[in-house]
C-alpha cells in the first residue's frame, strides 16, 4: 500500500465552506447517523487505543471467528499494483490488474465494479496528485462514480462512493457542488447505517469535516468519526473480496488534526500507535 496525502487548494476549502453555509441553511440537513451514538464513550475509545488493548482484541477476533482482519488474499496484489504505479509512475500493473479483474470468471460482477472503481479513485488521486492532469483525473474519478452508482449497495459500495464523490468535488462546477457535498455524507452515513463498523466510511467523514473550514462547522468532528472508526477492525468478513483499505488513511487525518490543533503530545502517540499497526507506512 501507499501513503497518498489529499490536498485541497484554498478554492476548493472557500467552494466547500459554501456549500456547507448552503445545507445548513437549507431544508437538507446532514445529522450525526445513530450507528455513531453508542454507549462506548470516546474517553474509553482513546484510552484503549492508546494502550494497543484493541490491537488484541482484534486479534482475539481473528481467532475466535476463524477469519483474518487484513484479508490480504485479493485486495493485496491490487495494493502492490497501485503501490507500483505511485513508486515508478506508469499504469503498467493497473492497466493489467484491470484486465485481469474483468476476465476474473472466480469473482463475481458486483466485485469486478467494486475492485475496478477503486483502481479508477486511485489512478484519479494519481493523476492529479502525481502528474498534475485535472482532465485524466476527473475522468478516472468519474468513471469510479458511474460503475458504482449501478451496483447493488452494500455498506462498501456506499462507502467507497462517498470517498469518489468527496475527491470528484474538485473537478464540480458551481451548479454541481451542493449536490455532490451532500451526497458524499449521505452515501458515509448510508454505508454505516448497513455497517456501523464500517472503517472506510468513518474515514471519508472524518476527512470531509476535517477540511470544511471551522465556521462551517469543520473540525467539530473529526475526533469522533476517527476514534470511533479506529476502534473497529478493518473487516469482520470471511470473503476474500472484503476490502481493507482506509485504516492508514483514517490514522493520518487524525494525526494531521491532532497537529492543526495543537496536541503535540496526543499527536505523537497516535503516530507510534500506526506505527506498531504499519510499520511501512508511518
Amino acid at each position: 500500500m501507499y501513503n497518498i496525502k489529499n490536498k485541497h487548494t484554498m478554492k476548493n476549502l472557500i467552494l466547500l465552506s459554501l456549500i456547507n453555509l448552503n445545507i445548513a441553511c437549507g431544508n437538507q440537513t446532514t445529522t450525526t447517523p445513530k450507528t455513531i451514538r453508542n454507549d462506548t464513550t470516546l474517553k474509553n475509545i482513546n484510552d484503549s487505543l492508546q494502550k494497543n488493548t484493541y490491537l488484541v482484541n482484534t486479534k482475539s477476533i481473528e481467532k475466535e471467528n476463524n477469519i483474518t482482519i487484513h484479508n490480504v488474499d485479493y485486495e493485496d496484489s491490487i495494493e502492490e499494483a497501485l503501490t507500483s504505479m505511485f513508486v515508478n509512475k506508469n499504469f503498467k500493473e493497473v492497466d493489467a490488474k484491470l484486465i485481469l479483474i474483468e476476465n476474473d470468471t472466480k469473482i463475481s460482477t458486483e466485485n469486478k465494479i467494486y475492485w475496478k472503481s477503486y483502481i479508477f479513485y486511485n489512478k484519479s488521486i494519481f493523476y492529479k496528485s502525481s502528474l498534475k492532469n485535472d482532465d485524466n483525473a476527473s475522468k478516472n474519478i468519474d468513471l469510479a462514480i458511474e460503475n458504482l452508482e449501478k451496483n447493488p449497495k452494500t455498506s462498501e459500495d456506499f462507502a467507497l462512493l462517498a470517498a469518489c464523490k468527496s475527491f470528484s468535488i474538485q473537478f464540480a462546477n458551481m451548479t454541481q457542488l451542493g449536490k455532490i457535498s451532500a451526497e458524499v455524507s449521505d452515501n458515509a452515513n448510508k454505508a454505516l447505517e448497513l455497517n456501523s463498523k464500517n472503517i472506510r466510511a468513518y474515514y471519508v467523514l472524518a476527512s470531509n469535516n476535517f477540511y470544511t473550514p471551522k465556521m462551517f462547522g469543520g473540525m467539530t468532528k473529526v475526533e469522533e468519526y476517527s476514534l470511533k472508526g479506529l476502534a473497529c477492525p478493518n473487516t469482520l468478513s470471511d470473503d476474500i473480496y472484503s476490502p481493507y483499505w482506509g485504516k492508514p488513511k483514517l490514522y493520518a487525518i487524525y494525526i494531521k488534526y491532532l497537529e492543526t490543533e495543537n496536541r503535540k503530545e496526543d499527536a505523537e502517540k497516535y503516530k507510534n500507535i500506526a506505527k506498531k499497526e504499519f510499520p511501512n507506512q508511518f
